[in-house]
């Protein structure tokens, strides 16, 4: 079932494109091409239509789609989708703006074209640029979206001020943006799923939450925070008093061994550390003064000056040295 375009043109003072699924001829022009003002606008199959790797978006809801494929079903497209040619497959185009329209066309079918603007000047990047720029308008993003966003344009090559300064945000704002391309996938996942109530401010005390006592007591606030309905300052005082009490992140959970080709140091969860190192003989008291001033700093004598030294001169005669502390 063919559509039929109502309208002449798009833009300022132009008549807006509305469509129907009203049979109507085939159009004369078989490429399904209009320019308007200097624009080049198609049909398109919304199967030809690839995601962006680069998309702003990361939050799609089954409601967001099904209202979308609604309001298509009922009023037609009032705007053009925004795509560029996909340059690894010939025919077809990878999304700029308006992969909502898309999947509720894929999903619902909606309608059966749908009219893209087409941008082949656009790279990638830019192409994702635009998404993000016509998304902020409509005042669509989450947190989530904007953070993971930046996190794909830093693995891009772009730098955190780069991206504040184009993304319009205070470069202060990019810390705590970063949060989330840092969270484990689990406390992640569990935020995609209220993403109104897990903003930039709160993925980052969560991160340093996790970074202080674990995924475990991150997942256990957040579930708490969600069933009760607690506002932002809540889960974020909580997280901070949780890590004052929280036992300190540089502390071993198991033993850790690092072997060498002359000996190897490990280190118990208890605290005690062994070190069996064979030293040789022109560097051996560089290594016994650097090593006495380390162990002053953690050690606490046992025994006297003199019995000390006759422990260490009986140590040297092989030239290895065995430590436990």
């Amino acid at each position: 079932m063919k559509q039929r375009v109502i309208g002449k043109g798009f833009g300022p003072g132009v008549p807006m494109l509305k469509f129907s699924n009203t049979p109507t001829p085939p159009s004369p022009d078989k490429d399904s091409i209009t320019a308007v003002i200097g624009r080049e606008l198609r049909l398109i199959d919304p199967k030809l239509i690839d995601p962006n790797p680069l998309a702003p978006r990361e939050i799609y809801t089954e409601e967001m789609i099904q209202t979308r494929a609604e309001e298509l079903k009922t009023q037609g497209q009032r705007d053009p989708i925004h795509v560029i040619p996909n340059p690894n497959k010939p025919g077809r185009f990878i999304i700029a703006d308006g992969w909502t329209r898309v999947q509720a066309c894929l999903e619902h079918q909606a309608l059966d074209q749908l009219l893209a603007e087409i941008h082949s000047d656009l790279s990638l990047e830019s192409s994702a640029w635009l998404g993000w720029e016509n998304n902020e308008g409509r005042s669509e993003h989450t947190d989530i979206d904007r953070g993971l966003f930046f996190a794909k344009m830093i693995e891009n090559g772009k730098s955190p001020s780069e991206i504040a300064d184009r993304a319009k945000i205070a470069r202060s704002a990019m810390t705590f943006f970063q949060a989330y391309s840092k969270l484990p996938a689990e406390v992640l996942s569990e935020m995609r799923k209220h993403p109104k109530k897990f903003g930039s401010l709160v993925a980052y005390h969560l991160l340093r939450l996790c970074d202080a006592s674990g995924i475990e007591s991150v997942l256990c606030l957040m579930d708490k925070y969600v069933r009760e309905g607690h506002g932002a300052h809540w889960v974020v005082a909580q997280a901070k008093n949780l890590m004052t009490t929280s036992s300190p992140r540089s502390k071993p959970t198991k033993s850790k061994t690092i072997k060498y080709k002359n000996g190897h140091l490990k280190t118990r969860p208890d605290g005690r550390v062994e070190l069996a190192i064979h030293v040789a003989p022109e560097k051996l008291k560089a290594f016994e003064e650097a090593l006495v001033a380390l162990l002053n700093s953690v050690a606490t004598p046992t025994q006297d000056d003199a019995k000390a030294e006759q422990e260490d001169a009986a140590s040297q005669t092989d030239h290895a040295m065995n430590l436990n502390v």
